[in-house]
């Protein structure tokens, strides 16, 4: 996830996001500050979709970095795909929580989206999507991430399973491959990095800060290339 949602849950949660503490709080939000590198502008991210009278709506989670205006002629991104949606009005409606994601014990998603139900995009749109300026999102398969809380010690195999929570949400199996530690510039000692390969091409940024799971071993990452 971006820096900006992270610090939104670490507050909204007051302080409660499983497997991290207060001092692996800041250690990543500062790691993070140093790598971002952000392109991509998004606004929700999709939890689920529903037909409302007329319209079709999508419901998200309010991790957006930009303002748009209406109609919003918005590109739903992830998995490899990319959606083109006529997005014509937006609200709020919150979902009552039901707790079957790591996200869903943090917050709720409230904002909605209407788009036009005469389309075929909406048969394709899936939690875990983001919706995007056209042109600004990258979607990605390999990429570098480091541990800078300290060494995950995932298995010593040449390349490991593991399992990336995509914003503490969708489960995206992966592979993990040590690499060289990390030395940012003017420090002398590195941190732990691991390449991670996806099945399905996602969009993730240098600076985002990660879940992943490997065996029964929670680490926390920061994406650095």
């Amino acid at each position: 996830m971006n820096i900006q949602a992270f610090e939104k849950l670490w507050k909204q949660s007051a302080g409660k996001i499983p497997h991290l503490n207060a001092a692996q709080y800041d250690i990543l939000r500062v790691a993070a500050s140093r790598l971002a590198a952000p392109q991509a502008k998004f606004w929700g991210l999709v939890a689920n979709k529903i037909k409302f009278r007329t319209i079709m709506v999508v419901h998200c989670y309010n991790f957006g970095n930009t303002s748009v205006k209406y109609p919003w002629n918005a590109i739903a991104a992830n998995f490899g795909q990319e959606i083109p949606l006529n997005i014509t009005q937006a609200g709020t409606i919150k979902k009552r929580q039901n707790f079957s994601t790591i996200l869903d014990c943090l917050v709720a998603p409230f904002l909605t989206f209407g788009f036009d139900p005469d389309t075929t995009a909406g048969e394709r749109l899936d939690a875990g999507f983001l919706l995007t300026e056209p042109g600004t999102a990258h979607q990605i398969l390999t990429f570098d991430v480091i541990f800078p809380c300290g060494n995950p010690e995932f298995s010593q195999s040449p390349e490991s399973s593991a399992i990336l929570f995509y914003y503490l949400m969708k489960r995206l199996p992966c592979t993990v491959q040590k690499q060289e530690a990390f030395v940012f510039p003017g420090e002398v000692s590195g941190h732990p990095r691991y390449r991670v390969t996806l099945r399905d091409p996602m969009v993730i940024e240098p600076g985002w800060i990660l879940l992943m799971l490997e065996k029964d071993t929670w680490s926390w990452g920061v994406v650095c290339g």
